[in-house]
């Protein structure tokens, strides 16, 4: 797991509170993934979507979420 830089944990203690009160809770799937994107996009406003992925994705494994060049694209039949 990569280290939360200090700008991060302030994000954290802002975040945190929100989820909170729209009731996400931390046992969701898919709550650690999203609190750390929004933790990074707040602590680099000038970064884009792609930049904050690529860099979560490199220190960090989240069960369930695949990168791009993993995931097998299934064609829909109607």
């Amino acid at each position: 797991m990569r280290r939360r830089t200090e700008n991060e944990k302030k994000a954290m203690g802002l975040i945190t509170p929100i989820l909170r009160e729209i009731n996400i809770k931390q046992a969701t799937r898919g709550y650690v993934p999203l609190v750390d994107v929004l933790c990074y996009a707040y602590a680099n406003p000038m970064a884009t979507f792609q930049k904050a992925m690529k860099e979560l994705m490199a220190g960090n494994y989240y069960v369930g979420v695949k990168r791009d060049e993993e995931v097998d694209y299934v064609e829909e039949r109607y």
